[in-house]
């Protein structure tokens, strides 16, 4: 039996600083069901409409959570994550961990990858990474997920 080593990076073009108010802007102008899919996304998991009804704001504050995560690990404050300045004038954010099955949710892996999946990443300026799911799209996948139920 064995561990596998798990990373994630994600990369700042030179002379620049991520905009950590521009990624909480971001995620303050997603709707519930944008966080809802983009955090199910990540986690690959099954839309449960009674978790949606009970607690609808509950993968915004999953994913703000991430926030905070980068914000820690950009600075220095995490153990399984560090900032590397590379040669070329870029930075790079790395971290990550041994996996004997399931990541901890407070992992760097996990907080880098909701992070970016939402859309935080690249609002804060990270290189090559994605928008989040459009409202239009959440919305349709809400309704099929509650009329499913």
């Amino acid at each position: 039996m064995g561990a596998d080593l798990i990373l994630s990076s994600l990369e700042l073009a030179p002379g620049t600083e991520p905009d950590w108010e521009a990624a909480e802007k971001h995620l303050a102008d997603l709707t519930d069901a944008q966080c809802c899919f983009d955090y199910l996304e990540v986690e690959q998991g099954d839309f449960d409409p009674a978790a949606w009804r009970e607690s609808p704001g509950k993968w915004r504050a999953e994913l703000a959570e991430s926030l905070d995560n980068l914000v820690s690990a950009y600075a220095g404050h995490r153990r399984d994550a560090v900032a590397i300045e590379l040669h070329g004038g870029g930075t790079l954010l790395v971290g990550g961990e041994l996996s004997w099955g399931d990541l901890p949710d407070e992992s760097f892996v996990n907080a880098a990858s909701r992070f970016s999946a939402c859309g935080m990443a690249k609002a804060a300026g990270f290189l090559g990474c994605s928008n989040a799911i459009t409202k239009e799209e959440a919305e349709k996948l809400l309704k099929e997920g509650l009329e499913n139920e």
